[in-house]
């Protein structure tokens, strides 16, 4: 993920995808669906593909000129699948197929269950609230 930040074409659009970032990150730990606080323009279906019998749908979130593609894995787990500039309206196949490439990764990931998630607070770890 870091690398693709870097490789942006711009300085711009890094501060646009760390904002994105950031925003995304504050948004998620509400637990609440991410279309609640986005509008349709920043937030929607990006492309759909089937994959071991199911039709995935990779979202996208826009900032500025920049595109936070995800997938809303088990759990509501966001995979985060990349940052892409946005230059044109629609995506070129071999950025769909990219995109299609990191969800299967995922997908398989998780259906053999190798992804470990841990809490953000540890269980056992006292609590810093008064």
């Amino acid at each position: 993920m870091f690398a693709q930040l870097a490789a942006l074409e711009s300085r711009e659009d890094q501060r646009s995808a760390l904002q994105g970032l950031k925003k995304l990150i504050q948004v998620a730990a509400i637990g609440q669906p991410l279309t609640v606080h986005y509008d349709s323009k920043q937030c929607h279906e990006l492309h759909e593909f089937t994959y071991k019998g199911k039709v995935r749908v990779i979202w996208r979130i826009r900032n500025g000129n920049v595109r936070l593609p995800f997938y809303y894995g088990h759990r509501k787990l966001i995979f985060l699948a990349g940052v892409m500039s946005k230059r044109k309206d629609s995506l070129s196949k071999a950025e769909k197929l990219a995109l299609e490439r990191q969800v299967k990764h995922y997908i398989d990931a998780e259906a053999e269950s190798e992804l470990l998630l841990e809490p953000a607070i540890p269980q056992d770890a006292p609590s810093s609230r008064r």
